[in-house]
C-alpha cells in the first residue's frame, strides 16, 4: 500500500528535504512538503510535520513564492490543528486569500 511505502522510505523522504535545503532547491523543498502533508495527518506525525514545514516555509520565503508560502501556512496550520493548537491556527496569515486575487 502507498501508506506503507511511506512509513518505510520517510527517513528518505525526510532526507531528501534536508538535503535540498542545503542546496537551496527551494522549489523541491516545498514542493515535498506539500506532498506529505496527506501523509503527516493520516499519521498524526506532528514532530515530522512541523519541521518539514518550517523547513518548508523558509524555502518558500527564500524563492519568494507567495502561493508556496500560503501553501506552508496552510501545513503549518493543519499541523498546529491537528495538535489542538486553534490559537496558532486562527493566527495563520491569510496568504491564501491574497494569492486567489491574482
Amino acid at each position: 500500500s502507498a501508506l506503507a511505502w511511506l512509513d518505510t522510505e520517510l527517513p528518505n523522504l525526510l532526507a531528501a528535504i534536508d538535503h535540498a535545503a542545503q542546496h537551496a532547491a527551494h522549489d523541491r523543498v516545498w514542493r515535498l512538503v506539500d506532498q506529505l502533508r496527506a501523509y503527516f495527518f493520516a499519521r498524526r506525525l506532528t514532530v515530522h510535520w512541523l519541521r518539514t514545514a518550517q523547513t518548508g516555509l523558509a524555502a518558500a520565503r527564500l524563492a519568494g513564492h507567495e502561493q508556496a508560502q500560503a501553501a506552508m501556512h496552510q501545513t503549518l496550520g493543519h499541523a498546529h490543528w491537528s495538535i489542538v493548537d486553534l490559537a496558532l491556527w486562527e493566527r495563520t496569515p491569510a496568504l491564501s486569500e491574497r494569492t486567489d486575487r491574482r
